[in-house]
């Protein structure tokens, strides 16, 4: 009975070796993933294709969904200095879908009629908002 005893005492008084540490280190990163959920905010994307047309001013032509407000615009995944010269709602009777016409003004120049890769950013939220939008 004291070998069970004396065991049991050398047992308590070991210290935790590496998987212990290991465990600490991987808690201490979760929370900080949890956490940085609160903080961080990002934007929903649109991805479309626009018509470059460089006839001495740049001017480029897309159509994106109507119901979306844009805060942010990239043109082949730059950031750009942009104005927005027109904005027309069209709407497709035969599909009953609208549209939104936009026509962008840049100063950087691009390849006459040629086609660009524009990313459209909008509704700015907090991740841990987003995340209870897609599970609820």
């Amino acid at each position: 009975m004291s070998d069970i005893y004396n065991n049991k005492e050398a047992f308590i008084k070991l210290k935790p070796k590496g998987l212990f540490t290991v465990f600490i280190f991987l808690t201490i990163i979760l929370f900080a993933l949890f956490i940085s959920t609160f903080k961080i905010k990002i934007y929903d994307n649109y991805q479309a294709r626009g018509y470059v047309n460089n006839d001495g001013i740049t001017l480029i032509t897309t159509f994106i969904p109507t119901n979306i407000n844009v805060e942010k615009i990239q043109i082949n995944n730059k950031n750009i200095d942009y104005e927005i010269i027109e904005n027309e709602v069209i709407i497709d009777e035969e599909n009953y879908l609208s549209y939104l016409k936009v026509v962008l003004k840049t100063d950087t120049s691009y390849e006459n009629k040629s086609i660009v890769s524009i990313n459209f950013y909008y509704n700015k939220q907090r991740l841990i908002e987003k995340i209870k939008e897609k599970m609820f």
